[in-house]
């Protein structure tokens, strides 16, 4: 990560198009993006929260459907929960 950035953010993509608008703000206030989808397997992300200095932050992304359907995002929350901070957007709110 860089020096001069806020912090990583992990955004989960749940496979909604508003995803990078996201990333652009994100972006727009300094904070280093990674975009994974959520097809992934939930202990890959994790790893990769994991393996990062300084300040890791997860962010569900908007998406179709319901929680229990968006691929890898309930084990996600899971694994995370109590470790890092996570915030949820529509479908990842309701997750």
């Amino acid at each position: 990560m860089e020096n001069n950035k806020r912090g990583r953010i992990i955004l989960l993509d749940n496979l909604d198009s508003f995803t990078y608008n996201l990333v652009d703000e994100f972006y727009k206030l300094d904070f280093e993006v990674h975009v994974y989808r959520n097809t992934l397997k939930a202990a890959f992300i994790k790893s990769r929260m994991d393996e990062a200095k300084g300040a890791v932050y997860l962010v569900l992304s908007p998406g179709p459907g319901q929680p229990e359907r968006a691929g890898c995002m309930p084990e996600l929350i899971e694994l995370c929960a109590g470790e890092y901070p996570i915030a949820g957007i529509c479908l990842g709110h309701q997750a």
